[in-house]
């Protein structure tokens, strides 16, 4: 399958924490966070939400046990993404928000059925302009959040064509379109008009497989995209969204799991690629997205295991790396 990326240099990430039990990751369907602020986190996974405190990066302290999101569940796992104070949470039961304005306290404020979220898969929600573009094994429905405590759907559930109800589906939106991934494939639509959203294209990545949702990463500035799955890594010219087209061949980064999800995180100030799996993680120069650089081996990071794969974020002072999955949460310095 496909080609390997070239190796340059020495490794940019280094651990710096121990790998931490946030009692709401479930080694079946791993575990999301997302930044409050600079230095507290949110927590989601199939047994619920938590709260940490990672002002001392190596010694990241828990706030609180768990609060139940309502929606997560043990298989699926849950996904979550932070604005205003405010923590969206998607999972096989549903959409749902969570008041985090006191990070050791998080009250959880109201939960929506979408209509979209499979039972097995947490989905994925990308928040926009006052919107969440929620997607899953089911399609993708969009609401309004402009007030966060009642959301409202605009329209409704959009078949993607690309999602399968065992893998889920993944969306990433930028300058009015909306780049979604799942078992099938890659579709972009054009929804700068969120009440009439229209489908552009659709795209066999070959990377993609029936039982993960799959992630994209736009590399902003440029005219190109990576999708990965558990099949590997596929650079994506997007420059004409009604006509994608896959740039070279998969790319083995020997840390994607044919059954579970992957994550892709663009730094782009450094122009690199974070690309976690249930392997582990590893690190790509991507200055010529054509023609990717390993800059680190792959790093086995004791919080992803090979069922629910792994996620990484960016922490806000660009100087950490967060790894989180059913085996815990862990903190990697970016020495580069």
């Amino acid at each position: 399958m496909g080609c390997g990326a070239s190796v340059s240099g020495p490794d940019v990430v280094t651990k710096v924490s121990d790998t931490v039990s946030t009692n709401v990751y479930t080694h079946s369907g791993g575990g999301s966070v997302s930044f409050i602020d600079d230095v507290t986190a949110v927590c989601v996974g199939g047994l619920g939400l938590t709260t940490v405190d990672l002002s001392n990066p190596s010694a990241p302290k828990l706030l609180m046990s768990s609060l139940s999101t309502g929606v997560c569940t043990h298989e699926g796992g849950g996904f979550v993404r932070v604005v205003e104070k405010y923590a969206f949470v998607t999972g096989g039961l549903g959409f749902a928000v969570v008041d985090v304005s006191k990070p050791s306290q998080p009250k959880k404020v109201v939960s929506v059925e979408t209509g979209v979220l499979a039972h097995n898969s947490s989905g994925h929600v990308f928040l926009t302009e006052g919107h969440a573009f929620v997607a899953g094994g089911l399609g993708m429905r969009i609401f309004d959040i402009s007030d966060p405590t009642s959301p409202l759907p605009i329209g409704g559930k959009i078949d993607t064509t690309v999602a399968t109800h065992t893998g889920g589906g993944f969306v990433c939106v930028a300058d009015g379109l909306a780049y979604i991934t799942g078992g099938l494939g890659l579709a972009i639509f054009d929804v700068h008009d969120p009440t009439a959203p229209k489908k552009l294209a659709r795209l066999d990545t070959g990377v993609l497989t029936h039982e993960d949702a799959g992630c994209v990463a736009l590399l902003r500035g440029t005219p190109f995209a990576f999708v990965c799955g558990g099949l590997g890594l596929q650079c994506v010219n997007v420059a004409d969204p009604s006509s994608p087209a896959k740039v070279g061949g998969a790319i083995s980064t020997g840390v994607l799991a044919h059954n579970s999800a992957g994550y892709l995180q663009y730094d782009a100030a450094r122009q690199l690629l974070f690309v976690s799996g249930g392997v582990g993680l590893v690190v790509l120069d991507v200055r010529d997205p054509a023609s990717p650089k390993v800059t680190s081996k792959v790093v086995s990071t004791g919080a992803y295991t090979h069922n629910g794969g792994g996620f990484n974020v960016l922490a806000p002072s660009g100087k950490h790396v967060l790894a989180a999955g059913g085996g815990g949460l862990a903190v990697f310095e970016i020495v580069q």
